[in-house]
């Protein structure tokens, strides 16, 4: 066996080398061969090249082409300067043949053919030289137009000579060198192959006889100390192997032992289960919702106390009957929503829905809200498990709260018609009342007695206090029933405010108030209703004169701002602030006091119809007295008419107190275009 191996290395090498060799040959000869014709057509071209550059200049002489002399010897010299070159031969530019190195030139088609290649190398046929290699090279005149060629050409069997000889070189290299590598690969093949198998293999016959001790050679390959060393492996197996044995009947009784504790932990987790099981089913009895299990077929499997006590029957009636069924006997009539609304609940289109019966018993109405969710039990079988929660009370309570709800909103909706009525009727009588006071107080003043004077100035009074509370209703009915109309048009806002604040210099000239005025100049005229514009205007500032002590400084201050606040074209309705993703121009009004202020909590109500500010028994009546009592309807109104021209009012304040008088500040904000329905504008 390990001569043979030897053999067929030595063969395998052989033949691989040989082969190797081959196809290097091949390839170098192809490549020498490509590599000297292409020199042999450089030097073609080179000789063509210059003959043409001699040609080019004698025709920038003025000689035509076919009148040069000696250009036929010119030719012959240039064929014996190479021994490589068979033909020179120079045409005209109609390729007709003018001189040439030899008269048995070629025909004009062969001079074609030799053309064929314009001015690259052409390989074709020749009668007289057989296959060659042809190169043209163009002849220009002075104007740079072609009017001959110069054609070389060189024979195919000039290639071949080379090659041969590179042949013969290399068969006698390739010879010898084969030689050397076999003697050397034979001396390598014993040495590191065939005499460290032969080790190996007595080692082994050894080991297989029961020595395990045998010793093993030094290998000096990586390959064959692996394979020793897996024989080394191998003999420490067998020694060891009653070892392992013994070790495995050790294992076996301690994997016995853990079997055995396993078996144990196993009981104690079915234990654990059960008593889980049994705290479930407790859980369950004592669950203060009804709770039932069903099946897929609607077959009751478990029902809890609350659940026997809601719907009125005993657990040895309900389980195994179908749910349907108990709901039939305890609705005591037709349960087709019962059944729609349990199917849409199994589906997931619903959450829960309400079961309402009256129990046959008692004859008591039951509300339950009915809630499911999927289960499925150790074997893989699916069931449901309904929770119904008694929600007959909540109902009662919930009920109770819309009813009441729908008699505040009657009690209201009378109110406000009320306080219509109110005010409708009483401005005839006022209109004449105020109307015979200022008869008496402008006509007879002079012919009446004083102290009937002051009586009927006291009526005029009185009856003007009193219109000015009508009107406060009317403007709240208004504003409630959204039908109050804006005359808008634009506005010198600036203006407005001193025309307004110019009415009430005589309350703050009595209280010994200081009214500051720090208007922007800059301010743009504003569209909306003037006359509302300068109730609100009042309304502020006269608010402030009545909680602001006297010698007090009252300010307001006007500027143009710009917020992410589009204007609500539904203001009034709610309280949520619409937020928008661009700058709107308003203009800002603040009215700032140095008065008693307003409580944190009073802040958000001071809006509120009848609301008074502070503690009621602490207002005086006046119309500007400190702390005068009014209607409670003076914020209601301005904060309706900001919202109708879509703006906003709010109040700040550090809080109330009538001895550090904190002061109060009331911001309105107006947008410069209110969002005002077309149709709400006289």
């Amino acid at each position: 066996m390990i001569p043979t191996l030897g053999k067929r290395i030595l063969l395998f090498v052989f033949a691989v080398l040989l082969v190797t060799l081959a196809v290097d040959n091949v390839l170098t000869i192809r490549q020498v061969s490509r590599d000297y014709r292409e020199s042999l057509a450089v030097r073609s071209r080179l000789l063509g090249k210059e003959l043409s550059s001699g040609i080019e200049k004698v025709l920038s002489l003025g000689i035509n082409l076919n009148e040069i002399e000696g250009m036929s010897n010119r030719c012959r010299q240039v064929v014996a300067s190479d021994p490589e070159i068979v033909y020179c031969v120079i045409v005209d530019a109609n390729r007709n043949p003018l001189y040439s190195h030899d008269p048995l030139s070629p025909s004009p088609v062969t001079l074609s053919e030799v053309q064929a290649g314009n001015t690259a190398t052409s390989h074709l046929f020749n009668p007289r030289f057989g296959h060659v290699y042809d190169t043209t090279t163009r002849i220009l005149a002075p104007d740079g137009t072609t009017v001959g060629w110069v054609s070389l050409g060189f024979p195919e069997s000039a290639l071949s000579a080379m090659p041969l000889k590179l042949l013969r070189y290399t068969l006698i290299v390739l010879v010898v060198a084969s030689l050397i590598v076999l003697l050397v690969l034979f001396f390598f093949v014993r040495i590191n192959l065939t005499v460290p198998i032969e080790q190996l293999c007595r080692v082994a016959r050894r080991v297989a006889g029961g020595d395990f001790n045998a010793p093993l050679p030094k290998m000096s390959t990586l390959e064959f100390a692996s394979l020793a060393n897996a024989l080394e492996s191998m003999a420490k197996s067998l020694r060891d192997r009653d070892l392992k044995i013994q070790d495995s009947y050790t294992e076996l009784e301690l994997s016995n032992r853990e079997l055995q504790s396993s078996y144990e932990q196993q009981e104690r987790i079915t234990d654990e289960l059960a008593a889980n099981r049994e705290m479930y089913r407790t859980l369950l009895e004592h669950a203060s919702d009804a709770i039932l299990v069903v099946d897929d077929v609607d077959r009751i499997l478990l029902i809890n106390r609350a659940a026997e006590n809601f719907f009125g029957v005993t657990r040895a009636v309900a389980v195994n009957e179908d749910f349907l069924t108990l709901l039939a006997r305890v609705h005591g009539g037709r349960i087709e929503r019962e059944e729609s609304m349990l199917c849409d609940l199994r589906e997931g289109r619903i959450n829960e829905f309400e079961l309402n019966f009256v129990r046959p018993q008692s004859g008591e109405r039951v509300v339950g809200s009915l809630r499911s969710s999927a289960m499925v039990d150790p074997g893989g079988k699916r069931m449901t498990q309904m929770t119904i929660r008694d929600i007959t009370r909540d109902k009662e309570i919930k009920e109770h709260l819309e009813q009441v709800a729908s008699d505040l909103q009657n009690l209201n909706t009378m109110k406000n018609s009320f306080l219509g009525m109110v005010s409708h009727e009483l401005k005839t009588p006022l209109t004449v009342v105020s109307g015979y006071s200022e008869l008496i107080l402008s006509g007879v003043a002079g012919r009446a007695d004083e102290s009937v004077l002051s009586m009927v100035r006291y009526i005029s009074d009185a009856s003007d206090r009193l219109t000015a509370i009508v009107r406060d209703i009317v403007d709240v009915t208004l504003l409630d029933r959204r039908q109050m109309p804006l005359r808008v048009r634009l506005v010198d806002f600036n203006e407005l405010i001193r025309t307004a604040t110019n009415e009430l210099e005589y309350f703050l000239h009595v209280r010994h108030q200081t009214l500051q005025l720090d208007l922007d100049s800059d301010l743009p005229q504003v569209f909306c209703d003037p006359d509302r514009m300068f109730q609100v205007v009042t309304n502020l500032v006269g608010n402030a004169v009545k909680f602001t002590p006297d010698n007090g400084t009252i300010t307001l201050t006007t500027r143009l701002v710009r917020i992410m606040r589009a204007p609500d074209k539904s203001a009034g309705i709610d309280e949520v602030e619409t937020i928008d993703t661009h700058q709107h121009t308003y203009v800002e009004m603040v009215v700032r006091d140095s008065g008693i202020g307003i409580d944190v909590e009073e802040q958000l109500q001071v809006f509120e119809k009848f609301y008074e500010i502070g503690k009621i028994e602490e207002h005086f009546t006046g119309k500007m007295a400190f702390r005068g009592r009014g209607t409670g309807l003076g914020l209601t109104i301005v904060k309706g008419i900001v919202d109708r021209h879509g703006g906003a009012i709010w109040v700040e304040s550090e809080g109330h107190h009538s001895e550090k008088f904190c002061g109060s500040a009331f911001f309105v904000l107006i947008p410069l275009l209110p969002p005002v329905d077309p149709t709400e504008i006289i």
